[in-house]
């Protein structure tokens, strides 16, 4: 499970990572990737997955429920994007 606190992620007690508007960031600095209106690409600008129909899809086709994806990551006024984005990126 992942918590939003301000614009820092946490992983129990450790940070792991922080949002500047629609970006996230590792907790050593380096860009993760970017979202925008509802695609997700990494730090290369690949577009790795997007939003349609309340899923997530992946580019390989693999699809996820978004309010299932959302659920992992907690706290913060943050749009289903940046949620979906933590979890692609940050994991567990």
């Amino acid at each position: 499970m992942l918590k939003i606190v301000g614009n820092d992620v946490w992983r129990s007690d450790k940070k792991i990572g922080w949002i500047q508007e629609n970006r996230l960031f590792a907790h050593d600095g380096q860009k993760l990737g970017y979202y925008t209106d509802n695609d997700i690409y990494d730090v290369s600008g690949r577009k790795v997955a997007y939003v349609q129909d309340d899923y997530l899809w992946m580019m390989d086709h693999e699809k996820f429920r978004l309010e299932d994806v959302c659920q992992h990551v907690q706290g913060g006024p943050y749009p289903n994007m940046m949620r979906a984005m933590i979890k692609l990126f940050l994991g567990d």
